[in-house]
């Protein structure tokens, strides 16, 4: 294969090159914190090993598709990018997460549905560009644009996508960790939450869900980088409705204000007891283990079931279903700790209601693998 381009050899040196340049790169997405020179330095690097006549990085900033790092080789007009970035941006959700050549490849075989004419950019300007997408979670969020005299061997091909993959991943933490930054700086700048309208149940003065979700994204976001602990109750009421409906709006909403109560002098300091619905209400665990949440959950539910209130016909008896949730192996996100609170919530309430359920063969299977 000596008189082919080394970009189409599997076994060429380039290989081994962009290896060490993915190397690079990963260790760049822990040590550099600023997403500017952290593209500068991936668009650098690419370049190095697989010499571009041009080369592009193009973001989403949340409101426009711009180019947000850029270099070209002698005599080269870095427009000629630029020019494209209205097509690059529709492409990106046909292209999906795979690296591609563009121009007469199968990115634009129907080339003649993305010519429109008029000046604006086709298949004829997109020959010879590799497009690498920066996807996370299944949604693009920009991509690496190479001007390349040859198309990539199938191996290149895969490591430029995974490289494309590990920036995307960097990129969006970074992003929201910035959002949780700049919410707890006006936190900061307002003190505590409690006594606040904005973050505050007006009913019960729990936490409301807007000081909630992002206490749950700051709180999951370090426990995922720093492999801490993290649990969620899932607190209902049983019968919630019939309450309403028998007794009357008042008396439901003296039930919810004891409930409150009950979470509020039953938690410690740094748990965030939040009141999400009218029935519906979560107890937040930093740096507790689902074991320990459980422990918490059952005394939680005990004191519940201990109150009682004047009806009638006598007295009722309150109970709640609790699902807890935790940080593992397969929940990772604030999203999918929600998602699992709510599936263990389920359970328990199909069980009959009165009761914690929890996960116990994944909280076994994590602490085995850990």
């Amino acid at each position: 294969m000596s008189s082919q381009s080394p970009y189409l050899d599997e076994a060429s040196p380039l290989t081994a090159s962009l290896a060490l340049a993915a190397n690079a790169i990963a260790g760049a997405t822990l040590t550099i914190r600023d997403e500017g020179p952290l593209l500068d330095m991936v668009l650098t690097r690419l370049s190095e090993v697989m010499r571009p006549r041009a080369g592009a990085i193009f973001m989403h900033d949340g409101e426009q598709f711009t180019i947000a790092a850029h270099l070209h080789g002698r005599g080269q007009d870095p427009s000629r990018l630029a020019g494209l970035t209205p097509l690059i941006e529709r492409l990106l959700p046909e292209i999906g997460g795979a690296a591609q050549r563009l121009g007469s490849d199968a990115a634009l075989e129907s080339g003649e549905t993305r010519d429109g004419g008029s000046g604006t950019p086709g298949a004829a300007d997109m020959q010879g560009l590799l497009l690498i997408p920066l996807v996370t979670r299944g949604a693009p969020m920009g991509a690496i644009a190479l001007d390349l005299p040859a198309a990539p061997a199938p191996l290149v091909a895969e490591t430029l996508r995974l490289i494309g993959y590990l920036l995307a991943s960097a990129l969006r933490e970074r992003r929201l960790q910035a959002r949780l930054d700049l919410a707890h700086r006006k936190l900061d700048e307002r003190g505590d939450w409690q006594g606040h309208d904005e973050y505050t149940d007006a009913l019960t003065g729990l936490a409301n869900a807007a000081y909630f979700d992002l206490e749950l994204e700051r709180v999951v976001s370090e426990g995922v980088q720093t492999g801490g602990n993290v649990s969620l109750l899932r607190i209902e009421i049983d019968r919630y409705k019939a309450v309403c409906e028998a007794y009357g709006i008042s008396f439901a909403s003296n039930v919810v204000r004891q409930v409150a109560q009950t979470l509020t002098h039953s938690i410690r300091g740094r748990d965030v007891a939040v009141r999400l619905s009218d029935d519906l209400f979560f107890v937040l665990l930093p740096v507790t283990p689902g074991i320990g949440a459980v422990v918490v959950a059952e005394r939680l539910r005990d004191r519940l079931s201990g109150l009682s209130f004047e009806v009638p016909e006598g007295s009722w008896h309150l109970t709640a279903s609790v699902g807890v949730a935790c940080l593992s192996n397969r929940v990772v996100s604030a999203d999918e700790l929600l998602a699992k609170s709510q599936r263990c919530l389920l359970q328990s309430k199909a069980l009959g209601g009165n009761q914690v359920f929890f996960d116990w063969d994944e909280a076994l299977e994590t602490t085995g693998e850990q």
